[in-house]
């Protein structure tokens, strides 16, 4: 009968937070807090029956209580990383503790649903995301890419970055659930390392580099050496081809008199030399609609150059309407609701459970 009733909320929370995320791009706070007080509820029942029973177990209750402050810690990471709103995150929270209080004790970290729900939540928007990148390619945009691709600066760093990041990642290799951990673990923090951690980045990545060289001898046979430069090329693929291409399948042009406040620019406007030119802005969640910093646009306006950034919509449109453009549209981000992604997550991993 409990189960039942968790599958219930959970089911119910999945399609009220898909609609209003879907339709007005938000989760709201009284949904969350309705379910969690509800599934409280239901937990203290359960506790009850079972110590008049004989049967309550200590350690389900630890079990449940310590998915939700992991899935709290870890969601507001993701959150401060900018990989989803604070609504996603709290909707993860709360996904993951009632999926707990199903779960048998673990026996290895995958089978923590903070974990397992992670997994199962990118994985079907994986399949969406690089469904439409695929269908959106430019062959123009795969050839300027390309060539970027191939310069050592940009091959260098990620490898450096993986053949660090691998050296702790190599240790969960005898459980095969682990390998879309691993892969999701290693395109991301090799990206989020090179975005934030700018130049100093490489200085450091070289030295653990080094102690890896140093510590860690399976490094020097000749096996390991082939996979890592297939590991390397694939991410340049998937980077490129996924991330980047990525730009044109989730943005579109839209006229500059049609902007609103809310809407979020894939471009910006800047002016050099006295003349206005738009170029793309650095990475955005599809989800969050946060940019990812890639450098820092020194403002110069009491230099010479008058080379600044005008992201500001209203100063846009007030330029457009001045006649001071040479273009009439800009691009524009489409940004994703997750939360139908991780609704489908839950389902699988209680699927997947034999729940």
């Amino acid at each position: 009968m409990f189960s039942w009733l968790v599958i219930l909320l959970i089911t119910v929370l999945g399609i009220m937070a898909s609609a209003t995320d879907i339709n007005e791009g938000k989760i709201k706070n009284k949904h969350l807090i309705a379910v969690a007080l509800f599934f409280s509820a239901i937990v203290g029942v359960k506790i009850i029956i079972d110590v008049i029973s004989g049967r309550y177990l200590f350690s389900w209750f630890v079990f449940t209580f310590a998915n939700l402050v992991l899935a709290l810690v870890f969601g507001f990471l993701l959150w401060q990383l900018g990989f989803w709103t604070a609504g996603d995150a709290k909707l993860y929270s709360v996904f993951s503790m009632m999926i707990a209080s199903l779960f048998a004790r673990p026996q290895s970290l995958i089978d923590f649903p903070f974990i397992s729900l992670i997994i199962f939540s990118f994985a079907p928007f994986f399949i969406y995301f690089a469904a439409k990148v695929v269908f959106s390619i430019r062959l123009k945009n795969i050839i300027s890419s390309g060539k970027d691709s191939l310069s050592l600066k940009s091959i260098s760093l990620p490898a450096l970055s993986m053949f660090v990041i691998l050296w702790p990642l190599e240790l969960l290799k005898n459980d095969s659930r682990y390998a879309f951990l691993i892969m999701v673990v290693l395109i991301g923090a090799t990206i989020t390392i090179e975005k934030t951690m700018g130049r100093a980045s490489a200085y450091i990545l070289s030295a653990l580099a080094i102690a890896r060289l140093v510590f860690d001898r399976k490094v020097y046979s000749w096996n390991y050496i082939a996979i890592f430069v297939m590991l390397v090329f694939v991410f340049i693929i998937v980077r490129k081809l996924l991330f980047y291409q990525g730009y044109y399948a989730f943005t579109k042009d839209i006229r500059i008199k049609s902007l609103r406040r809310k809407m979020i620019l894939a471009e910006e406007i800047r002016e050099i030399k006295g003349r206005y030119v738009k170029e793309k802005v650095s990475a955005l969640n599809i989800f969050s609609g946060k940019t990812i910093k890639t450098g820092d646009h020194k403002d110069t306006r009491k230099g010479k150059s008058q080379d600044y950034s005008i992201k500001d919509i209203s100063m846009i449109i007030r330029l457009y309407k001045q006649k001071k453009l040479d273009f009439d549209s800009i691009r524009i981000y489409d940004t994703l609701p997750f939360a139908p992604f991780m609704f489908a997550g839950a389902i699988l991993v209680l699927i997947l459970n034999h729940i």
